[in-house]
């Protein structure tokens, strides 16, 4: 559930690629999981794909009692250097050893996606925190203010976060 705000239902779900969830999408078992999953929602869902990298981080951040979830719309496609920006300032998450950092990882939507009328690939930045106290004081620090251009800030035409606490099912 989003934090800021707990009626929003949040769902990451990871599958081994992309040709395995529309495979799965043609067998009986989807239809009652899918049933399932619109009972859960309080608003309408918005299912998107994102290959994010490195996976293993992605666990890490999922896996954190906060998970800040930042995504960037950009109109049309987002700028190819994105994904390597996402990966500098991870970079200097892991150099600095960020305190309550417990794993970053970024990746781009596969679909177009809308959001108040920007219309276009989005970019997700997933960051898992030991709370959201230390993620505001990280924000609050030099290195933030010298790092943050990093980000697609400006060239995003609409940003939008917030934080989660997710729960794994398996």
């Amino acid at each position: 559930m989003q934090l800021e705000h707990v009626d929003m239902l949040e769902a990451f779900i990871t599958w081994e690629s992309l040709e395995k969830h529309y495979e799965f999408k043609k067998t009986p078992d989807h239809g009652p999981v899918l049933a399932n999953l619109i009972k859960l929602r309080a608003r309408p869902v918005t299912p998107y794909h994102v290959d994010f990298r490195p996976f293993t981080a992605f666990i890490r951040a999922t896996e954190a009692p906060v998970t800040e979830v930042a995504t960037f719309y950009f109109e049309g496609a987002a700028p190819t250097a994105v994904l390597d920006r996402f990966t500098r300032f991870r970079e200097v998450l892991n150099k600095q050893h960020v305190s309550g950092v417990m794993g970053a990882a970024a990746g781009l939507s596969h679909e177009e996606l809308e959001s108040e009328g920007v219309k276009g690939t989005a970019a997700v930045l997933v960051i898992g925190w030991e709370s959201v106290d230390a993620h505001m004081a990280f924000q609050k620090t030099q290195l933030f203010k010298d790092s943050v251009g990093l980000l697609p800030m400006t060239e995003a035409k609409r940003v939008e976060m917030h934080h989660t606490s997710f729960a794994a099912f398996k």
